[in-house]
């Protein structure tokens, strides 16, 4: 089980229409699960990061948050709302606390469950069956969706099939600004990041404001990585796609570079599906994502040890060992 995976388990038990209507209006959305939502002037700190600017009282059910330029405000919403909802999760926060840093895990959860529930993954997908895995394709989630530029990013980064990164970049100071990375990917540009001088995003320009070839990235002071670039100027900034794996057919033939990792991705899952993933394989179980079902022998796995209360002596057993709420010893 990944945060991806319980994000999308968590939201599917929302109700369909607060869903709806958290993603037309975040603000006024939340207010329909009985939370109020204040605006202030400074914002906590959390030692832990997550990139919002906001924050949460469980216990008084208010979501306080600092409006800020463009849709930014969204997601911090919505970040704070994943911090109401995770609390009652039992299989998020099992999974929470099994990681070495329980803080930041949280953190980096509510991030994944604020960007699904801005950006639908059916959403992603049906861009991506338009535009492919390119830059075209983040910048019409941002038309179509109420979420920024970095919170599309994350969504659409999710479902690349391959390892790779997302660089939304200013061209006037050839800066990167925000990044979302697929999986462990390195290298991988991050905030702040000065584009390396000879860098072909640097010829982006309002003139020449699409750009598709073979690329890199730095990996340390003497040597870089090989990509694969789809860039494209979008009104202030630079929208950036690296991807190790050749997605858009940027070249024809590729026996000069061979993959740097092995996608051969043979899927034999338990829900019936046999044969090839072009998923990148789980950094847990090596194993790829089955392109049937979207699951990793992982998610199975924890799907068998879920455990759930029952209903009658209140103790926690496998979920699937009940029958109508109750243990094999209160039937």
């Amino acid at each position: 089980m990944d945060a991806r995976s319980l994000a999308d388990e968590a939201i599917a038990n929302m109700d369909p229409e607060v869903v709806a209507a958290i993603r037309s209006d975040p603000g006024q959305g939340v207010t329909l699960l009985g939370l109020t939502v204040e605006t202030m002037s400074g914002v906590p700190n959390r030692g832990s990061g997550g990139w919002c600017d906001g924050a949460s009282f469980v216990d008084e059910g208010r979501i306080m948050y600092r409006p800020t330029a463009g849709r930014r405000e969204n997601f911090t919403i919505c970040h704070e709302l994943a911090h109401h909802l995770l609390r009652l999760d039992d299989d998020a926060m099992d999974w929470v606390a099994d990681k070495d840093d329980a803080d930041e895990a949280l953190e980096n959860l509510c991030d994944k469950m604020a960007a699904v529930l801005l950006v639908p993954g059916d959403v992603v997908e049906s861009v991506v069956s338009l535009h492919g895995f390119s830059a075209d394709a983040l910048i019409s989630l941002y038309d179509v969706t109420s979420a920024s530029r970095h919170c599309c990013a994350n969504a659409f980064i999710d479902l690349m099939p391959s390892k790779g990164f997302v660089a939304i970049t200013d061209p006037k100071t050839h800066k990167v600004w925000a990044t979302a990375r697929k999986g462990d990917t390195s290298p991988a540009a991050y905030p702040g990041q000065t584009i390396p001088t000879a860098h072909a995003l640097r010829l982006l320009t309002e003139q020449k404001n699409h750009i598709r070839t073979r690329s890199w990235w730095p990996l340390g002071p003497n040597d870089r990585w090989d990509y694969y670039l789809d860039a494209r100027r979008s009104g202030n900034w630079n929208i950036a796609v690296f991807a190790e794996r050749d997605l858009l057919d940027v070249e024809e033939l590729h026996f000069s570079r061979p993959e740097p990792n092995r996608y051969d991705g043979d899927v034999n899952c338990p829900c019936g599906f046999r044969g090839g993933s072009a998923w990148h394989p789980c950094s847990d179980c090596k194993a790829s994502s089955c392109p049937k079902c979207k699951k990793c022998l992982c998610d199975y796995r924890a799907e068998r040890e879920k455990r759930t209360q029952c209903m009658s002596c209140f103790q926690s057993v496998r979920s699937h060992l009940l029958e109508d709420g109750l243990c094999d010893g209160c039937r």
